[in-house]
C-alpha cells in the first residue's frame, strides 16, 4: 500500500522536505558567521514553501469602545528574514544565537511530523488489521 497517496502523509512528507531545506540553510548561515558581508537567509513559513492556500485571517472587531482594534497589524511572518539588529565590523548579518534558535525550532518541527507521520502509519496499520511490527 502507497502511504503517500493519503493527503495527511503527503503533506507530512512535503513538511519534511521544507524542514530538511530549512536545517541546510539555516546550517549554511552557521557556517558562514565569520564570512564578510554574508547576510543570512531563510525561508518564510511552510505556507509559502508548499504551496498550500492561505486561509483568509479572521477580524476582530470591537463590541466596545474601549476594545482595540488590530485590523491593521503586521504579519509577524511575513519577511523571510528580520532585518538584523547588529552588524559586525566585516558587514556580517549572522547572529549566532538566532540562528541557533531557529535550528532548535527546526528540530522540534522535524522531531513533530515524524511523531505525526508515524502515529497515522500506525493508525492506518491497525485499521487494516496488520500488526504493527510487520
Amino acid at each position: 500500500m502507497l502511504y503517500s497517496n493519503l493527503s495527511v502523509l503527503s503533506l507530512a512528507g512535503r513538511h519534511l522536505d521544507y524542514v530538511d531545506q530549512r536545517q541546510k540553510l539555516l546550517s549554511q548561515n552557521i557556517a558562514n558567521t565569520d564570512t564578510p558581508h554574508y547576510r543570512p537567509t531563510d525561508f518564510k513559513d511552510f505556507v509559502h514553501y508548499s504551496g498550500l492556500p492561505r486561509k483568509n485571517k479572521l477580524e476582530q472587531t470591537g463590541t466596545h469602545h474601549g476594545h482595540f482594534t488590530y485590523r491593521n497589524a503586521p504579519d509577524p511572518k511575513a519577511d523571510a528574514q528580520r532585518t538584523t539588529y547588529e552588524i559586525s565590523q566585516d558587514g556580517n548579518e549572522v547572529q549566532l544565537d538566532e540562528q541557533l534558535i531557529k535550528l532548535a525550532a527546526n528540530s522540534s518541527a522535524h522531531r513533530l511530523t515524524t511523531n505525526l507521520y508515524n502515529k497515522h502509519v500506525t493508525m492506518l496499520r491497525l485499521a487494516i488489521g496488520r500488526p504493527t511490527g510487520a
